[in-house]
């Protein structure tokens, strides 16, 4: 059996380059893209959310099933801030703190607040729910990433 690297690729062509050219945060909006709704694909962002925690936590020995659990728990956090911010208050994201809290994962309540700070800082712009994902091995690469967005149909109506 291969030895897997620790790589985790996003799966398909990249976006956000078009004829070498970086596309500006505004770009989207002129282009018909609704508020909330980055140029850049779901999978590229979750994966760039989870970096600098996974760098840590992955490595060569790590499943495809670690790798799925561990990203279940950042689109769970993803998801319930972006409901907070679709008005549904900060609810969900209280009880992911609680069932964690409850379920004694260890220093797993420290990951979910480096998740939310990091959501915060770098992607509170980025609206979009993850509705679905996958980890699929990837000879090359270790791992890639399928995810699907869902927007909040109040911002598909806004534009």
């Amino acid at each position: 059996m291969a030895k897997k690297t620790s790589k985790i690729r996003s799966r398909g062509k990249r976006t956000g380059a078009r004829g070498g050219k970086k596309r500006t945060e505004t770009e989207p909006q002129a282009r018909g893209i609704p508020r909330g709704v980055p140029d850049r694909k779901i999978s590229e962002t979750l994966l760039d959310f989870v970096k600098p925690l996974t760098m840590e936590l992955v490595d060569e020995n790590t499943s495809t099933e670690q790798i799925h659990d561990l990203l279940k728990i950042a689109v769970t956090v993803w998801n319930a801030m972006v409901m907070e911010e679709w008005g549904h208050g900060p609810r969900y994201l209280d009880e992911v703190r609680a069932t964690l809290k409850d379920a004694r994962l260890g220093n797993m309540g420290s990951f979910v607040e480096a998740l939310v700070e990091r959501k915060r800082e770098r992607f509170a712009h980025d609206l979009r729910a993850i509705s679905h994902f996958e980890v699929q091995p990837d000879p090359e690469d270790g791992f890639r990433i399928f995810a699907e967005a869902r927007l909040a149909r109040s911002l598909m109506r806004e534009h």
